[in-house]
């Protein structure tokens, strides 16, 4: 008898030892079809911050991303507003279609023959693009203006750039970034309000000598900071 109760629970050891295996096996493969599976969210700076929003499309790393019409099997712009990006402030013109089209504001997006962003949207997605860059604005001047030896100011109409910088205290690559960042803002506003073409007054002053280090009217005209520019 007692044999026969050992013989049992030898057996059931067994049983319960080949469940748990088969448990952990379908829990680790479970794991690794998650850690497989296509990322179907993404996160990117944009000019009003970081924006998460489902992928467009499923991108092989090895093809070439579609920034033409193309891209959209059925196309129709029917009652749709145009509007054109002459300014493309990214990475690459491929990486600048990509952030317009994954917004999830806009109906179609795309390069033109000209390498200009066309982009169809409604009456409500422009409005959103224009509240969203207002604010993008509005937070590089809060942040800025904290700052001590550092002054950023724009006018009413969005269409001035004013900015007074000490090297000393704030470093070059900060000025750069919040200037294009603004810069591109005022760009979606001007443009998506209806201009034809988009120009931003920008100036630059040393806010210890007042010297003008910068004053042009942008795209229109270039501009650049030379390292001996920023000493004077």
């Amino acid at each position: 008898m007692k044999k026969y109760v050992s013989t049992i629970i030898f057996i059931s050891i067994i049983v319960i030892s080949v469940l748990m295996g088969v448990r952990q096996y379908k829990n680790d493969e479970s794991l690794k079809s998650k850690e497989n599976e296509p990322q179907t969210e993404v996160s990117w700076a944009t000019p009003w911050g970081k924006a998460n929003m489902k992928k467009v499309a499923d991108l092989n790393e090895t093809e070439s991303y579609d920034t033409t019409k193309s891209f959209y099997e059925d196309y129709d712009d029917t009652g749709l507003e145009t509007c054109i990006l002459t300014g493309i402030f990214a990475d690459s013109e491929e990486e600048a279609i990509k952030q317009v089209r994954e917004t999830g504001h806009c109906r179609y997006a795309y390069l033109t023959e000209d390498g200009k962003c066309e982009i169809k949207l409604t009456e409500e997605q422009k409005c959103w693009w224009i509240d969203s860059a207002k604010k993008s604005i509005q937070r590089v001047l809060d942040e800025a203006n904290q700052l001590d030896g550092c002054i950023f100011e724009v006018n009413d109409n969005f269409t001035d750039l004013n900015v007074q910088i000490s090297k000393e205290k704030v470093s070059p690559d900060y000025f750069y970034t919040q200037v294009i960042q603004v810069i591109y803002c005022e760009e979606i506003i001007q443009l998506f309000s209806g201009e034809d073409e988009w120009s931003v007054h920008f100036v630059v002053k040393n806010i210890n000598t007042g010297y003008e280090l910068v004053n042009v009217n942008y795209p229109q005209e270039e501009w650049e900071i030379s390292g001996e520019t920023w000493d004077e």
